[in-house]
């Protein structure tokens, strides 16, 4: 739908990255890696695989966005369903209930 300048998605959040060098963090990644994303530093691992979540759902989100963006007062009601649809599955991605 869109021409975007970033690796494309699916992201996904690989989790926790034990032994790597460096402090313990999540990764990030399509084909290459994308985001370490760090939290430990205040003990707060919880947030860090959040944060990782909600980068992981960014191309969902952004592409979710940009088909309601694109709905108009003309747009049929299958295609205000499918968009909601569309952004209701990369919120739900954004929050970790799905990968």
């Amino acid at each position: 739908m869109s021409e975007t300048k970033w690796t494309p998605g699916p992201w996904k959040n690989h989790g926790r990255i034990e032994g790597a060098p460096g402090p313990e963090h999540s990764a990030v990644a399509a084909y290459t890696l994308l985001a370490r994303v760090y939290s430990t530093a205040f003990g707060d691992t919880e947030n860090q695989d959040a944060n990782a979540t909600l980068i992981a759902a960014a191309p969902e989100l952004y592409e979710a966005l940009l088909t309601l963006a694109h709905c108009t007062i003309a747009t049929t009601s299958s295609e205000w369903d499918a968009a909601w649809k569309k952004a209701e599955a990369a919120l739900s991605k954004a929050r970790g209930e799905r990968k």
